[in-house]
């Protein structure tokens, strides 16, 4: 309001408090839409010009001739209620209206001195309402003003299970400790879409690490990911290379563009240390061209993308990794005489693999092999030698090592004159009838009939 008069520019809020009563949403994210929405209109309205905000609105009429709708379509408007964000500045033409929510699209004005919808502010705008299962649409023409109408689901029945939580079984972490529920107690804010908060109490399968210095568009790529993965996000590459040392994850999204390390250092560092080289790297960048693309790749990402993202597509790439990943690890797991490497897709796991086999080959006839020797041999601490075999290959360190013992054991079978018992002994295993057993969970089949089978 302050800054309306100071423009001298006539803004009114309208709110039906009723209507907005039990409608399901995200306070935080609710506020950034709002004020996106309110920025790019004082923007691109003039001293004497009007802005009116309505919140609560169940039908609404557009006076504007040209228009553009996102998301969800479905939804009859007794099903929805509105926020509606209106000016009466430069608006914008029939030919530019549908490009208003891309990122950094620029339509200059007369003067050329405004520009619709430079930035990401509208391209947020357009996520954030994705997210809550909602629309928004623009109303437009050039020199007469614009509507910008946000619907949401008056009903959570629009929502997954999981996505939607009540702040009655939540508490809130504030800078000065926990703040209980009862903080908020109008009902205005009694149910929330919670996925940070409900993601928290649910330990997801993967967990993907997030490096992006722009807050909004950290958040809106961590929304999207924490559906199905457990997201933990930092604004540059160095203190994410920090967490690295302690902790593990299964994938990295990191933009290239941040402040202290940048992404293509950031990748480097993963991907030439062979603690964390089997960790799929993903770079994002807003710069285009091939040299860029070539700078990303030479520093041994695994994928590329563009700037502005296409979360669809993030994500079933994302998806299509762990997939690649998982059908690597069957492979070999049913191709008996693969090779090792078969399960890894770079040179430095590659060479780490053969060398874990190596040392296993050394103590192949003895039983003293354990995980500590290897971790030693190998200048890994424990953790992290069981995060690297448990990603490349499926199996803990233990397994891996009796799998690759009784691998050794069918080669000896087929290839050499040693009988069971000869084998047997060969990968120090003293036990026939631990052996037995364990040969035909690794092959399904005893070692009887693996030799009729393969020598036949």
């Amino acid at each position: 309001m302050e800054y309306a008069n100071h423009k001298e520019i006539n803004y009114q809020i309208v709110t039906d408090e009723e209507a907005l009563s039990d409608v399901p949403f995200d306070k935080k994210v609710m506020e950034k839409i709002v004020m996106n929405l309110l920025i790019n209109s004082f923007k691109y309205t003039r001293k004497g010009d009007a802005i009116s905000i309505k919140a609560g609105v169940k039908a609404f009429k557009s006076k504007y001739n040209y228009s553009y709708s996102v998301g969800e379509e479905l939804l009859e408007d007794h099903e929805t209620v509105s926020i509606i964000v209106s000016d009466t500045g430069v608006g914008i033409s029939e030919q530019s209206i549908s490009k208003v929510f891309d990122r950094f699209y620029q339509v200059e004005s007369k003067n050329q001195q405004n520009h619709l919808g430079t930035g990401i502010g509208l391209a947020l705008v357009k996520n954030f309402v994705l997210l809550h299962k909602g629309s928004i649409s623009i109303y437009s023409e050039r020199g007469a003003g614009s509507d910008f109408v946000v619907k949401f689901p008056i009903s959570a029945d629009h929502y997954l299970h999981g996505e939607i939580q009540t702040t009655e079984d939540l508490s809130f972490e504030t800078e000065s400790g926990t703040e209980s529920d009862q903080t908020y107690p109008d009902s205005s804010y009694k149910t929330v879409i919670a996925n940070d908060l409900a993601n928290q109490q649910n330990i997801k399968e993967k967990t993907i690490l997030l490096a992006e210095d722009n807050v909004d568009l950290r958040t809106i790529i961590r929304a999207s990911l924490e559906a199905k993965y457990k997201v933990i996000d930092f604004d540059n590459g160095k203190p994410a290379l920090e967490y690295l040392r302690d902790n593990d994850v299964d994938l990295i999204v990191s933009d290239i563009m941040m402040p202290e390390m940048d992404g293509i250092a950031f990748c480097k560092a993963i991907k030439r240390n062979v603690e964390t080289s089997h960790i799929p790297f993903i770079l994002l960048t807003a710069k285009s061209g091939v040299d860029s693309m070539l700078e990303g790749t030479e520093s041994g990402a695994d994928l590329y993308f563009e700037k502005p993202v296409d979360l669809t597509l993030l994500k079933t790439s994302i998806a299509n990794i762990f997939k690649q990943q998982e059908v690597l690890r069957e492979y070999y797991a049913k191709n008996y005489f693969a090779e090792i490497s078969s399960v890894s897709v770079n040179k430095q796991d590659n060479q780490f693999l053969k060398d874990v086999s190596d040392i296993i080959d050394e103590f192949l006839d003895r039983t003293e092999l354990d995980v500590n020797t290897i971790a030693s041999r190998m200048m890994m601490s424990r953790s992290k030698l069981y995060a690297k075999i448990k990603t490349l290959t499926g199996k803990s360190v233990v397994e891996f090592i009796l799998s690759y013992r009784l691998r050794r054991a069918s080669k000896f079978l087929l290839e050499s004159d040693m009988n069971i018992q000869q084998a047997m002994y060969a990968v120090g295993i003293e036990s026939r009838s631990y052996f037995t057993k364990a040969f035909k969970k690794e092959f399904n089949m005893t070692p009887s009939q693996f030799i009729q089978k393969h020598k036949e």
